[in-house]
Protein backbone atom coordinates (compact mmCIF):
# COMPACT_ATOMS: atom_id res chain seq x y z
CA UNK A 1 0.00 0.00 0.00
CA UNK A 2 0.91 3.57 -0.78
CA UNK A 3 1.52 6.06 2.15
CA UNK A 4 0.83 9.62 1.31
CA UNK A 5 3.54 12.75 2.28
CA UNK A 6 1.54 13.53 5.79
CA UNK A 7 2.10 9.28 6.57
CA UNK A 8 5.91 10.15 5.42
CA UNK A 9 6.43 12.94 7.15
CA UNK A 10 5.02 11.58 10.71
CA UNK A 11 7.60 8.52 10.06
CA UNK A 12 10.01 10.70 10.07
CA UNK A 13 9.62 13.00 12.76
CA UNK A 14 8.55 9.92 14.79
CA UNK A 15 12.34 8.61 14.01
CA UNK A 16 13.87 11.86 15.05
CA UNK A 17 12.22 12.27 18.13
CA UNK A 18 13.64 8.25 19.15
CA UNK A 19 17.14 9.65 18.19
CA UNK A 20 16.93 12.69 19.91
CA UNK A 21 15.52 10.82 23.14
CA UNK A 22 18.35 8.34 22.82
CA UNK A 23 20.84 11.55 22.72
CA UNK A 24 19.04 12.82 25.89
CA UNK A 25 19.51 9.79 27.95
CA UNK A 26 23.72 9.44 26.78
CA UNK A 27 24.21 13.46 27.55
CA UNK A 28 22.26 13.14 31.17
CA UNK A 29 24.23 9.53 31.66
CA UNK A 30 27.83 11.53 30.71
CA UNK A 31 27.13 14.25 33.39
CA UNK A 32 25.88 12.32 36.09
CA UNK A 33 29.52 10.15 35.59
CA UNK A 34 31.40 13.55 35.06
CA UNK A 35 29.81 15.41 37.79
CA UNK A 36 31.90 16.38 41.10
CA UNK A 37 29.19 14.99 42.99
CA UNK A 38 29.93 11.82 41.78
CA UNK A 39 33.55 12.19 42.06
CA UNK A 40 32.95 13.28 45.53
CA UNK A 41 30.66 10.31 46.94
CA UNK A 42 32.47 9.22 49.82
CA UNK A 43 33.98 5.69 49.58
CA UNK A 44 35.89 4.98 52.64
CA UNK A 45 37.44 6.51 55.53
CA UNK A 46 41.38 6.07 55.31
CA UNK A 47 43.65 6.38 58.40
CA UNK A 48 45.71 9.72 58.45
CA UNK A 49 48.22 8.04 61.10
CA UNK A 50 48.66 5.23 63.83
CA UNK A 51 46.60 5.28 66.91
CA UNK A 52 48.23 7.97 69.54
CA UNK A 53 49.05 6.94 73.26
CA UNK A 54 47.36 9.25 75.18
CA UNK A 55 47.97 11.32 78.98
CA UNK A 56 44.54 12.86 79.69
CA UNK A 57 45.45 13.60 82.58
CA UNK A 58 42.73 12.21 84.97
CA UNK A 59 42.81 8.39 86.12
CA UNK A 60 44.91 5.49 85.16
CA UNK A 61 43.10 4.05 82.05
CA UNK A 62 44.76 4.86 78.78
CA UNK A 63 43.11 6.48 75.90
CA UNK A 64 43.59 6.83 71.94
CA UNK A 65 43.49 9.30 69.74
CA UNK A 66 42.57 8.22 66.21
CA UNK A 67 42.87 10.28 62.90
CA UNK A 68 41.36 9.53 59.76
CA UNK A 69 40.18 11.01 56.77
CA UNK A 70 36.96 10.90 54.45
CA UNK A 71 37.85 10.02 50.79
CA UNK A 72 36.53 8.84 47.53
CA UNK A 73 37.42 6.55 45.28
CA UNK A 74 40.15 7.86 43.83
CA UNK A 75 41.40 8.93 47.31
CA UNK A 76 40.45 12.72 47.49
CA UNK A 77 38.61 14.46 49.96
CA UNK A 78 34.88 13.54 49.51
CA UNK A 79 34.14 16.89 51.36
CA UNK A 80 31.31 15.32 53.36
CA UNK A 81 29.81 17.75 55.93
CA UNK A 82 29.81 16.18 59.55
CA UNK A 83 27.70 17.36 62.11
CA UNK A 84 28.93 19.03 64.87
CA UNK A 85 28.00 16.61 67.75
CA UNK A 86 29.53 13.06 66.46
CA UNK A 87 28.52 11.40 69.69
CA UNK A 88 24.94 12.33 69.83
CA UNK A 89 24.52 10.80 66.28
CA UNK A 90 25.05 6.81 67.28
CA UNK A 91 26.27 6.52 64.07
CA UNK A 92 30.37 6.18 64.99
CA UNK A 93 31.83 2.65 66.23
CA UNK A 94 35.07 1.56 66.99
CA UNK A 95 36.09 -2.34 67.03
CA UNK A 96 38.87 -2.53 69.56
CA UNK A 97 40.01 -6.17 69.14
CA UNK A 98 37.02 -8.27 70.29
CA UNK A 99 35.30 -4.85 72.32
CA UNK A 100 33.10 -2.60 70.89
CA UNK A 101 34.48 0.89 72.11
CA UNK A 102 32.85 4.68 72.20
CA UNK A 103 34.73 7.14 71.98
CA UNK A 104 34.34 10.19 74.43
CA UNK A 105 35.24 12.29 71.83
CA UNK A 106 34.83 13.24 68.81
CA UNK A 107 35.03 15.94 65.96
CA UNK A 108 35.83 16.82 62.05
CA UNK A 109 38.22 19.25 61.55
CA UNK A 110 35.94 20.66 58.93
CA UNK A 111 33.58 21.52 61.76
CA UNK A 112 32.75 24.26 64.06
CA UNK A 113 36.54 23.25 65.64
CA UNK A 114 39.40 24.64 63.89
CA UNK A 115 43.10 23.64 64.66
CA UNK A 116 46.31 24.45 63.28
CA UNK A 117 48.72 22.90 61.20
CA UNK A 118 51.88 22.25 60.94
CA UNK A 119 53.78 21.54 57.34
CA UNK A 120 57.10 21.18 56.07
CA UNK A 121 57.77 21.31 52.28
CA UNK A 122 60.74 19.86 51.11
CA UNK A 123 61.40 21.11 47.50
CA UNK A 124 64.18 18.85 45.66
CA UNK A 125 66.90 21.59 44.29
CA UNK A 126 69.04 18.63 42.43
CA UNK A 127 70.33 19.23 39.02
CA UNK A 128 67.57 17.69 37.17
CA UNK A 129 65.06 20.06 38.09
CA UNK A 130 66.65 21.98 35.89
CA UNK A 131 65.13 20.43 33.26
CA UNK A 132 61.84 21.42 31.21
CA UNK A 133 58.24 20.02 31.26
CA UNK A 134 55.94 19.78 28.34
CA UNK A 135 54.87 23.47 28.81
CA UNK A 136 58.45 24.61 28.76
CA UNK A 137 59.16 25.72 32.43
CA UNK A 138 61.86 23.57 34.36
CA UNK A 139 60.96 21.53 37.17
CA UNK A 140 61.74 23.78 39.90
CA UNK A 141 59.93 26.36 38.47
CA UNK A 142 56.61 24.20 38.39
CA UNK A 143 57.49 23.27 42.15
CA UNK A 144 57.48 26.98 43.59
CA UNK A 145 54.26 27.20 41.36
CA UNK A 146 52.79 24.40 43.61
CA UNK A 147 54.24 25.74 46.65
CA UNK A 148 52.38 28.66 46.25
CA UNK A 149 49.14 27.03 45.39
CA UNK A 150 49.47 24.88 48.86
CA UNK A 151 49.65 28.23 51.00
CA UNK A 152 46.03 29.17 49.57
CA UNK A 153 43.76 29.00 53.01
CA UNK A 154 47.11 29.77 54.62
CA UNK A 155 45.42 30.89 58.61
CA UNK A 156 47.85 33.30 60.24
CA UNK A 157 48.48 32.83 63.99
CA UNK A 158 47.59 28.96 63.54
CA UNK A 159 49.59 27.74 61.12
CA UNK A 160 53.52 27.27 60.92
CA UNK A 161 54.61 26.39 57.49
CA UNK A 162 58.04 25.98 56.16
CA UNK A 163 59.46 25.50 52.70
CA UNK A 164 62.83 24.30 52.61
CA UNK A 165 65.47 22.96 49.79
CA UNK A 166 67.25 19.42 49.68
CA UNK A 167 69.79 18.05 47.78
CA UNK A 168 73.23 15.52 48.97
CA UNK A 169 74.94 18.88 50.30
CA UNK A 170 74.42 19.95 54.08
CA UNK A 171 71.24 18.59 54.01
CA UNK A 172 71.44 17.68 57.62
CA UNK A 173 72.15 21.67 58.54
CA UNK A 174 69.65 22.90 56.19
CA UNK A 175 66.69 20.50 57.45
CA UNK A 176 67.41 21.54 61.28
CA UNK A 177 67.94 24.96 60.99
CA UNK A 178 64.23 25.92 59.57
CA UNK A 179 62.06 28.46 60.32
CA UNK A 180 58.35 27.90 60.56
CA UNK A 181 56.41 31.00 59.75
CA UNK A 182 53.58 31.80 60.99
CA UNK A 183 52.16 34.41 58.77
CA UNK A 184 51.15 34.16 54.64
CA UNK A 185 54.03 36.79 53.67
CA UNK A 186 56.49 34.88 55.08
CA UNK A 187 56.11 31.76 53.90
CA UNK A 188 55.68 33.22 50.28
CA UNK A 189 59.39 34.64 51.09
CA UNK A 190 60.67 31.11 51.51
CA UNK A 191 59.49 30.03 48.60
CA UNK A 192 60.47 33.14 46.38
CA UNK A 193 64.16 32.35 48.33
CA UNK A 194 64.41 28.66 47.24
CA UNK A 195 68.10 28.34 45.68
CA UNK A 196 68.45 27.51 41.79
CA UNK A 197 69.84 24.12 41.93
CA UNK A 198 72.91 23.46 40.92
CA UNK A 199 73.99 21.20 38.54
CA UNK A 200 76.49 18.73 40.44
CA UNK A 201 73.65 18.87 43.11
CA UNK A 202 72.54 15.12 43.96
CA UNK A 203 69.38 13.44 45.96
CA UNK A 204 69.74 12.80 49.13
CA UNK A 205 65.92 11.78 49.39
CA UNK A 206 65.93 9.41 52.51
CA UNK A 207 67.82 11.62 54.60
CA UNK A 208 65.63 14.30 53.35
CA UNK A 209 62.65 12.66 55.25
CA UNK A 210 63.91 11.12 57.86
CA UNK A 211 65.09 14.66 58.92
CA UNK A 212 61.89 16.34 58.34
CA UNK A 213 59.54 14.16 60.41
CA UNK A 214 62.49 14.84 63.30
CA UNK A 215 62.32 18.58 62.48
CA UNK A 216 58.51 17.94 62.83
CA UNK A 217 58.41 16.28 66.00
CA UNK A 218 60.37 19.34 67.40
CA UNK A 219 58.48 21.75 65.94
CA UNK A 220 55.12 20.05 67.72
CA UNK A 221 56.81 20.21 71.35
CA UNK A 222 57.07 23.93 70.81
CA UNK A 223 52.87 24.55 69.84
CA UNK A 224 50.22 24.07 72.14
CA UNK A 225 47.70 21.74 71.59
CA UNK A 226 47.47 19.01 68.47
CA UNK A 227 47.70 20.99 64.93
CA UNK A 228 47.81 18.76 62.12
CA UNK A 229 51.30 17.79 61.17
CA UNK A 230 52.52 17.29 57.67
CA UNK A 231 55.59 16.53 55.30
CA UNK A 232 54.95 17.40 52.00
CA UNK A 233 58.14 16.13 49.57
CA UNK A 234 58.66 17.29 46.18
CA UNK A 235 60.99 15.06 44.07
CA UNK A 236 61.60 14.35 40.37
CA UNK A 237 63.46 11.52 40.76
CA UNK A 238 65.46 8.51 43.33
CA UNK A 239 67.77 8.52 46.21
CA UNK A 240 71.26 9.24 45.01
CA UNK A 241 74.32 9.98 46.84
CA UNK A 242 77.54 10.18 45.25
CA UNK A 243 81.69 10.24 46.57
CA UNK A 244 81.58 13.89 47.75
CA UNK A 245 78.04 14.31 48.97
CA UNK A 246 77.38 14.49 52.62
CA UNK A 247 79.44 11.48 54.57
CA UNK A 248 76.01 10.56 56.61
CA UNK A 249 73.44 10.05 54.35
CA UNK A 250 71.03 7.08 54.34
CA UNK A 251 71.44 4.99 51.25
CA UNK A 252 70.80 1.76 49.77
CA UNK A 253 67.76 -1.01 51.37
CA UNK A 254 69.15 -0.85 54.76
CA UNK A 255 68.40 3.24 54.39
CA UNK A 256 65.35 2.66 52.94
CA UNK A 257 63.81 0.41 55.71
CA UNK A 258 64.56 2.65 58.33
CA UNK A 259 62.88 5.60 56.49
CA UNK A 260 59.83 3.25 56.10
CA UNK A 261 60.13 2.08 59.63
CA UNK A 262 60.22 5.89 60.77
CA UNK A 263 57.37 7.12 58.79
CA UNK A 264 54.95 4.62 60.15
CA UNK A 265 56.28 4.53 63.39
CA UNK A 266 56.06 8.60 64.30
CA UNK A 267 52.77 9.24 63.12
CA UNK A 268 53.22 12.06 60.82
CA UNK A 269 51.18 12.34 57.22
CA UNK A 270 54.19 12.37 54.64
CA UNK A 271 52.79 12.92 50.88
CA UNK A 272 55.47 12.36 48.72
CA UNK A 273 54.83 13.83 45.20
CA UNK A 274 57.06 12.52 41.73
CA UNK A 275 57.23 14.73 38.66
CA UNK A 276 58.93 14.77 36.07
CA UNK A 277 60.03 11.38 33.17
CA UNK A 278 57.97 8.24 35.23
CA UNK A 279 61.44 6.18 34.06
CA UNK A 280 63.45 7.95 36.63
CA UNK A 281 61.31 7.99 39.60
CA UNK A 282 61.51 5.39 41.93
CA UNK A 283 57.80 4.73 42.62
CA UNK A 284 58.36 1.94 45.27
CA UNK A 285 60.81 3.55 47.45
CA UNK A 286 58.35 6.74 47.52
CA UNK A 287 55.67 4.44 48.42
CA UNK A 288 57.62 2.97 51.23
CA UNK A 289 59.05 6.51 52.66
CA UNK A 290 55.11 7.97 52.46
CA UNK A 291 52.11 7.38 53.91
CA UNK A 292 50.49 8.64 50.46
CA UNK A 293 52.67 9.32 47.09
CA UNK A 294 51.49 10.61 43.66
CA UNK A 295 53.29 10.41 40.33
CA UNK A 296 52.90 13.01 37.58
CA UNK A 297 53.94 14.29 34.55
CA UNK A 298 51.57 17.03 33.49
CA UNK A 299 52.30 20.61 35.38
CA UNK A 300 48.36 21.43 35.43
CA UNK A 301 47.98 17.63 37.47
CA UNK A 302 50.46 18.62 39.79
CA UNK A 303 48.44 21.76 40.86
CA UNK A 304 45.38 19.41 41.50
CA UNK A 305 47.78 17.25 43.81
CA UNK A 306 48.80 19.49 45.71
CA UNK A 307 44.63 20.91 46.39
CA UNK A 308 43.81 17.83 46.99
CA UNK A 309 46.54 17.35 49.98
CA UNK A 310 45.43 21.02 51.20
CA UNK A 311 42.38 19.38 51.59
CA UNK A 312 43.19 15.92 53.18
CA UNK A 313 44.53 18.16 55.34
CA UNK A 314 41.32 20.15 56.58
CA UNK A 315 38.70 17.28 56.65
CA UNK A 316 39.94 15.54 59.34
CA UNK A 317 37.70 12.93 61.61
CA UNK A 318 39.81 12.66 65.30
CA UNK A 319 38.16 10.58 67.93
CA UNK A 320 39.48 9.79 71.23
CA UNK A 321 38.02 7.01 73.05
CA UNK A 322 38.98 5.08 76.54
CA UNK A 323 40.49 1.39 76.44
CA UNK A 324 37.94 -0.95 77.89
CA UNK A 325 39.09 -4.02 79.79
CA UNK A 326 41.13 -5.47 80.63
CA UNK A 327 43.44 -2.51 79.71
CA UNK A 328 43.06 -0.53 82.61
CA UNK A 329 46.51 0.85 82.83
CA UNK A 330 49.01 1.35 80.91
CA UNK A 331 51.27 -1.19 82.07
CA UNK A 332 48.34 -3.69 80.75
CA UNK A 333 49.51 -2.66 77.49
CA UNK A 334 52.71 -4.00 77.22
CA UNK A 335 53.50 -6.42 74.89
CA UNK A 336 49.99 -6.10 74.21
CA UNK A 337 49.30 -5.45 70.01
CA UNK A 338 45.65 -4.04 69.43
CA UNK A 339 44.09 -3.89 66.46
CA UNK A 340 41.59 -0.75 65.77
CA UNK A 341 38.83 -0.27 63.06
CA UNK A 342 36.21 2.42 63.09
CA UNK A 343 32.98 2.47 61.04
CA UNK A 344 31.15 5.79 60.68
CA UNK A 345 27.28 5.47 59.10
CA UNK A 346 26.77 9.19 57.17
CA UNK A 347 22.79 10.39 57.31
CA UNK A 348 20.76 8.92 54.44
CA UNK A 349 24.06 6.85 52.98
CA UNK A 350 26.13 3.66 53.46
CA UNK A 351 28.21 2.82 56.56
CA UNK A 352 31.74 4.02 56.02
CA UNK A 353 34.43 1.51 57.30
CA UNK A 354 38.27 1.87 57.63
CA UNK A 355 41.13 -0.58 57.35
CA UNK A 356 42.51 -2.18 60.42
CA UNK A 357 45.23 -0.44 61.56
CA UNK A 358 47.73 -1.79 64.66
CA UNK A 359 48.98 -0.41 67.05
CA UNK A 360 51.97 -2.25 68.12
CA UNK A 361 53.85 -1.37 71.98
CA UNK A 362 57.17 -2.60 73.33
CA UNK A 363 57.91 -5.61 74.07
CA UNK A 364 59.49 -5.64 77.48
CA UNK A 365 58.73 -2.28 79.03
CA UNK A 366 55.54 0.45 79.84
CA UNK A 367 54.42 2.34 76.81
CA UNK A 368 55.27 6.02 76.98
CA UNK A 369 51.98 8.38 76.26
CA UNK A 370 52.57 9.44 72.14
CA UNK A 371 51.19 13.12 73.61
CA UNK A 372 48.54 14.32 75.77
CA UNK A 373 45.03 15.26 75.05
CA UNK A 374 43.83 19.01 74.43
CA UNK A 375 41.43 20.99 76.48
CA UNK A 376 38.28 19.68 74.13
CA UNK A 377 39.25 16.21 75.02
CA UNK A 378 40.06 16.69 78.41
CA UNK A 379 36.67 17.95 78.88
CA UNK A 380 34.65 15.55 77.75
CA UNK A 381 36.97 12.40 78.99
CA UNK A 382 35.36 14.04 82.50
CA UNK A 383 31.82 14.47 81.53
CA UNK A 384 31.55 11.19 79.43
CA UNK A 385 30.01 8.44 81.36
CA UNK A 386 31.54 6.16 83.70
CA UNK A 387 34.77 8.23 84.18
CA UNK A 388 36.72 7.97 86.51
CA UNK A 389 36.55 9.49 89.62
CA UNK A 390 39.66 11.01 92.14
CA UNK A 391 39.60 6.93 93.61
CA UNK A 392 42.40 5.88 91.23
CA UNK A 393 44.28 8.80 92.46
CA UNK A 394 45.11 7.02 95.72
CA UNK A 395 46.62 4.47 93.38
CA UNK A 396 50.51 6.56 93.61
CA UNK A 397 50.23 6.99 96.96
CA UNK A 398 49.36 3.60 98.37
CA UNK A 399 52.51 2.87 96.17
CA UNK A 400 55.07 5.46 97.64
CA UNK A 401 53.99 4.20 101.41
CA UNK A 402 54.08 0.58 100.72
CA UNK A 403 57.83 1.21 98.93
CA UNK A 404 58.83 3.53 102.01
CA UNK A 405 57.67 0.88 104.57
CA UNK A 406 59.57 -1.68 102.57
CA UNK A 407 62.69 0.27 102.52
CA UNK A 408 62.83 0.98 106.37
CA UNK A 409 62.34 -2.83 106.70
CA UNK A 410 65.53 -3.15 105.08
CA UNK A 411 67.73 -0.47 106.29
CA UNK A 412 66.52 -1.03 109.98
CA UNK A 413 65.02 -4.49 110.82
CA UNK A 414 66.35 -6.58 108.53
CA UNK A 415 70.21 -6.06 109.42
CA UNK A 416 69.23 -6.92 113.38
CA UNK A 417 68.09 -10.12 112.48
CA UNK A 418 70.80 -11.04 110.20
CA UNK A 419 73.46 -9.85 112.89
CA UNK A 420 71.85 -10.05 115.95
CA UNK A 421 75.08 -10.83 117.97
CA UNK A 422 76.81 -7.79 116.87
CA UNK A 423 73.62 -5.02 117.50
CA UNK A 424 73.53 -7.08 121.01
CA UNK A 425 77.18 -6.44 121.74
CA UNK A 426 76.75 -2.70 120.79
CA UNK A 427 73.48 -2.23 122.56
CA UNK A 428 75.52 -3.37 125.85
CA UNK A 429 78.44 -1.04 125.47
CA UNK A 430 75.99 1.61 126.48
CA UNK A 431 74.82 0.19 129.87
CA UNK A 432 76.32 2.53 133.16
CA UNK A 433 78.45 -0.84 134.18
CA UNK A 434 79.55 -1.62 130.89
CA UNK A 435 83.23 0.30 131.83
CA UNK A 436 83.58 -1.21 135.27
CA UNK A 437 83.56 -4.70 133.64
CA UNK A 438 86.00 -3.62 130.94
CA UNK A 439 88.56 -2.70 134.32
CA UNK A 440 88.24 -5.89 135.60
CA UNK A 441 91.58 -7.67 136.17
CA UNK A 442 92.45 -11.29 136.18
CA UNK A 443 94.32 -12.09 139.33
CA UNK A 444 91.68 -12.04 142.02
CA UNK A 445 88.01 -12.49 142.18
CA UNK A 446 85.20 -10.05 142.31
CA UNK A 447 81.91 -10.00 142.98
CA UNK A 448 81.39 -13.78 142.34
CA UNK A 449 83.46 -13.10 138.86
CA UNK A 450 86.81 -15.77 139.25
CA UNK A 451 89.56 -14.18 137.71
CA UNK A 452 88.65 -10.66 138.26
CA UNK A 453 89.20 -8.05 141.31
CA UNK A 454 87.29 -5.13 142.00
CA UNK A 455 88.02 -1.78 139.87
CA UNK A 456 89.36 1.47 141.48
CA UNK A 457 87.02 3.66 143.62
CA UNK A 458 85.16 5.55 141.56
CA UNK A 459 85.08 3.31 138.72
CA UNK A 460 82.29 0.51 139.29
CA UNK A 461 79.67 0.39 140.59
CA UNK A 462 79.71 1.24 143.92
CA UNK A 463 79.93 5.14 145.01
CA UNK A 464 83.79 6.33 145.75
CA UNK A 465 84.74 6.77 149.04
CA UNK A 466 85.01 9.64 151.01
CA UNK A 467 87.97 11.59 150.32
CA UNK A 468 88.85 11.12 146.62
CA UNK A 469 88.59 13.72 144.79
CA UNK A 470 88.95 13.69 140.37
CA UNK A 471 92.40 15.38 140.78
CA UNK A 472 93.35 11.65 142.66
CA UNK A 473 95.91 9.82 140.02
CA UNK A 474 94.90 6.14 138.76
CA UNK A 475 98.42 4.39 139.13
CA UNK A 476 98.54 1.38 136.81
CA UNK A 477 100.63 -1.86 137.88
CA UNK A 478 103.01 -3.76 136.21
CA UNK A 479 101.54 -7.15 135.23
CA UNK A 480 103.37 -10.03 136.82
CA UNK A 481 105.63 -12.51 134.46
CA UNK A 482 105.66 -10.04 131.70
CA UNK A 483 108.62 -8.10 132.15
CA UNK A 484 108.08 -4.56 132.03
CA UNK A 485 105.53 -4.17 129.86
CA UNK A 486 102.45 -2.83 131.66
CA UNK A 487 98.60 -2.47 130.36
CA UNK A 488 95.28 -1.91 131.99
CA UNK A 489 93.75 -4.99 133.16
Amino acid sequence: MKQGPTAVVRGNMSRWSWQAGRLAVLAFALFAITSPSAEAAPARLEWVESPRLLDCGAGTVPCFRLTLNIVDERGAAAGVELPDNLIETNGLSVRLGEHDVRPFYAAGISSTEKRGRVALVLVDVSGSMNNRMSDGRSRFEISKVAALNFLEGFQAGADRIAIVPFASRGVAETIRQAKFATTWEEARQQVLGLPVPETRNNTGLYSAVSLGIDRIERELKQVSGSPEALLLVMTDGRNDVRPGDDPDLLTGPAGLALVEQKVKGKGIQVFAVGFGDSRSIDEAALRRISTKSYLTDNPGELARVFGEARALLNSRLRLTLRCPEPWRSRSDLAGQPLHFRVALQLTGQKTLYSAERVWNPPQMSIPMPDGACDEAEKAAYIQSPNAPTSGPRLRPLLVFVGLSLLLAILWFLLPRLIWRPRYVEEAAEIKPDRFAMTMRTRVGGYQGHPGSVEPPAGFGRKKAPEGRAPVDRTVVQPRRGDGTRTRLN
